[in-house]
């Protein structure tokens, strides 16, 4: 799919037949934490348990994401004329997470305008949770350091000091700095970095 930019790209994620975010949860063996990627029309083994599912269970569970990809786009397209957000994000969020892995990026998005949600009524408690499986499914899909991890530990920081947790906050910004600096190698023309150091040095003033 590159090659209407120029180029193609040989790395293991653009190669691999799967697709890392559209992981599906196992749900073959109980307690199972394994998940199975999307691979063309069918779906993978368990990453953990190694179980598989056959074509007909497969359809069923590629169907369900399907319908949870469609009800995503909708309510992202209308969310500012949503009937009652408070109610429907979360439940459409809990009823994808039965199905679609923390990886999967329908519930990556849906996470998000939970996070976005909980924060503009102030359940700040919430909005931490939400961007903490951001942070956890980010982090087992590029472990290494990345412009993106540097966002979401500034974002958590920024809440972690609105609920007064001063030492948790100023330990965020030093990750969301570390971050940065092992990508930024061109100075820091879009002031990520200054703007969190700004931010890391008043929490620790203030400490």
């Amino acid at each position: 799919h590159l090659s209407r930019w120029g180029f193609s790209c040989d790395c293991t994620c653009c190669n691999s037949a799967s697709d890392p975010q559209r992981a599906f949860l196992c749900g073959q063996v109980a307690g199972c934490k394994g998940l199975r990627m999307a691979e063309a029309a069918s779906l993978g083994a368990c990453s953990s348990c190694g179980s598989s599912v056959d074509s007909a269970q497969a359809a069923v569970l590629l169907r369900k994401e399907a319908a949870f990809v469609e009800r995503y786009r909708s309510l992202e397209q209308n969310f500012a004329d949503m009937p009652d957000p408070q109610v429907t994000l979360p439940r459409v969020l809990a009823d994808a997470q039965k199905v679609l892995a923390e990886e999967h990026w329908t519930v990556n998005g849906l996470l998000d305008m939970n996070q976005d949600l909980f924060e503009q009524f102030g359940n700040i408690e919430r909005a931490i949770q939400m961007i903490e499986a951001r942070q956890r499914a980010w982090t087992h899909l590029m472990p290494r350091p990345s412009v993106q991890a540097g966002f979401l530990h500034e974002k958590r920081a920024d809440m972690l000091l609105r609920r007064g947790r001063r030492a948790d906050a100023a330990a965020g910004y030093l990750a969301s700095l570390n971050a940065f600096r092992a990508v930024i190698r061109l100075g820091d023309p879009d002031g990520w970095y200054a703007d969190v150091a700004g931010k890391f040095r008043s929490c620790l003033e203030g400490a």
